[in-house]
């Protein structure tokens, strides 16, 4: 995949206040998956990137329930009990390295949990070695 715009954030530098001025279009045109959950897990945005890497239809997932309909293998203190944590301190970020386990096969990823302070949580799941690569690029 071609090296983002200069105007595109990875997504080790996204920040909850680029996100709270993005719209949808703007999110389907990262270069990464993101998702938003609120606080029940239920996703609100799906973009187009993660839509392509999951096999999920975005219009599928919006509304569903994460954890349990849409990607139980991150249903794990792995995944979700770091979000949860994240959650439960008022907020920040974390990023790990994660396998989601499908119906097709493995898939690596880099993943990135961010919990804003008004509660909003988000997924960035981009290749492993995402965030070196980058680091190496600038």
């Amino acid at each position: 995949m071609p090296a983002a715009a200069p105007d595109v954030p990875t997504a080790e530098e996204l920040t909850f206040t680029r996100l709270r001025t993005m719209r949808a279009q703007d999110f389907d045109a990262l270069p990464f998956g993101l998702i938003q959950l609120d606080a029940d897990g239920h996703i609100l945005t799906y973009n187009a990137t993660e839509s392509l890497q999951s096999r999920v239809d975005k219009r599928r997932a919006v509304g569903r329930q994460y954890f349990e309909q849409v990607a139980p293998c991150t249903n794990t203190a792995a995944f979700r009990g770091r979000l949860d944590a994240l959650a439960a301190r008022g907020g920040g970020a974390e990023s790990f390295d994660y396998c989601f386990r499908l119906p097709w096969g493995e898939r690596p990823a880099r993943i990135r949990l961010m919990v804003g302070e008004d509660g909003s949580r988000w997924v960035l799941v981009t290749k492993p070695g995402a965030a070196a690569a980058s680091a190496a690029s600038h």
